[in-house]
């Protein structure tokens, strides 16, 4: 079995916050896991001029590093017990020292407090997406700003693809976890799926009764969408007996664009946290998350959690 590990990362302009602390320590002692926190500090860039005063470069460096790795075990230590955890400090771009300390530390999940661009009202700003995008362990995002615990957890699933082994096993993992954060948050779960039929009104062209052939066309889908839901229902509980015993759960069957359903039908739910996944379906392996899922988080305001399918491999290396 995998041991568990979880990183809790903070930077100048994603400022580790009390709430995000608090989430972090909360999943390591629900999964029994070591806690890592992580600080990534702007590489240094300074002029000729500046050189001639300052120090050697490594000597700043690890003055720096000193300085924060003080701060954060402060922070840390004033939220949570000191025990089980690891505190560190490096130096560059954030998503790519957090993938790589990751790879160093065989981390199962980054925990986040995600960065509002200043110049708009979207959750994510680029660093942020280029982390969901390249990441292949899950990353959570708590929105610290407005500190309102989860209160309900939905996760988003895809039975577009689902003859793919690829998808089911990633629809698998999403139900999974969200079903691990409801129970640890002791909140109901909301099953999504949204579908949108192809061609719908190409093939209500030759309907003497258009509307009636519509509504026909979609109460079809919905029963093949909710017995999609069941069995992946039935798979999860036969392979681990039990795990939707006392547990309150929805089934919600949307039709329209998925991006903008997700977001509106999440939007509904009191304090929710999303679930998701993302699929490089791009043929270059890494390098960009599904059109949907990007749609979709750049217009939800929740905090999130994306997850990867199994086999996903980082562009990122060591």
């Amino acid at each position: 079995m995998t041991k568990h590990a979880v990183l809790l990362v903070g930077s100048h302009s994603s400022p580790v916050d009390t709430h995000t602390i608090l989430q972090a320590a909360e999943l390591a002692k629900t999964e029994g896991a070591h806690l890592h926190c992580l600080y990534v500090h702007e590489e240094l860039k300074w002029s000729s001029r500046l050189s001639q005063l300052l120090p050697d470069r490594e000597v700043v460096k690890e003055t720096l590093a000193e300085k924060a790795m003080r701060a954060l075990t402060k922070q840390v230590q004033s939220v949570t017990p000191a025990d089980n955890i690891t505190c560190s400090v490096s130096f560059g771009h954030l998503f790519l020292e957090v993938i790589r300390y990751c790879q160093k530390h065989a981390i199962t999940i980054v925990v986040k407090a995600a960065k509002e661009p200043g110049w708009s009202r979207m959750f994510l700003d680029s660093e942020d997406l280029h982390l969901l995008r390249k990441s292949s362990v899950p990353i959570w995002l708590t929105r610290p700003e407005s500190a309102e615990p989860v209160k309900s957890v939905a996760v988003a699933l895809d039975f577009d693809h689902d003859e793919e082994p690829e998808s089911q096993s990633l629809n698998k993992r999403l139900l999974s976890k969200a079903i691990d954060i409801a129970r640890m948050k002791s909140v109901p779960l909301h099953l999504i799926n949204v579908f949108n039929i192809r061609d719908l009104d190409f093939a209500t062209l030759w309907a003497d009764d258009p509307g009636k052939l519509e509504q026909e066309l979609l109460a079809d889908e919905k029963v093949t969408r909710q017995a999609a839901m069941q069995f992946l229902i039935s798979e999860m509980s036969e392979e681990t007996p039990g795990i939707f015993d006392s547990l309150q759960y929805s089934i919600r069957l949307v039709n329209g664009d998925p991006a903008e359903q997700i977001a509106q039908t999440v939007g509904k739910l009191l304090s929710p946290l999303l679930v998701m996944g993302s699929v490089a379906r791009s043929g270059v392996s890494g390098l960009f998350i599904g059109n949907t899922a990007e749609s979709t988080l750049l217009k939800v305001s929740c905090p999130i959690v994306v997850m990867k399918p199994v086999g996903f491999v980082s562009p990122v290396s060591l």
